[in-house]
């Protein structure tokens, strides 16, 4: 019994030590991955006078590809002409998903473990 608890408890820890929803390494590297992205859409806004319609409009003028997400997962946008959404999922611990708002500037993150 008490070597049960031992392991029940060392599960919890690991739980405990686990970067909340965008707050990890992985997180970070999507973030980073997005980048390109924002500015892209921002360059293509300046120019046309609204969001593209898809990412690969982008391409070549103002990114030279659409990056994959940090697990090599795409990247899933939305554009509406005067905004968009930008987002990416990413596992470990759980399944977490950070989504760009481009009225907000602000990435949100929210997950399950």
């Amino acid at each position: 019994m008490n070597s049960l608890r031992f392991i029940g408890l060392g599960i919890l820890s690991s739980l405990l030590a686990c970067a909340a929803p965008g707050q990890g390494r992985k997180a970070r590297q999507g973030y980073a991955q997005a980048e390109s992205i924002i500015v892209g859409l921002d360059g293509y806004r300046e120019d046309n006078g609204q969001y593209p319609g898809r990412l690969v409009d982008l391409v070549p003028k103002y990114i030279p590809i659409v990056p994959m997400s940090a697990q090599g997962k795409d990247f899933q946008y939305i554009g509406n002409g005067d905004s968009y959404m930008l987002s990416f999922v990413y596992t470990g611990p759980g399944l977490n998903h950070c989504t760009y708002p481009s009225q907000r500037r602000a990435w949100t993150c929210g997950g399950m473990f």
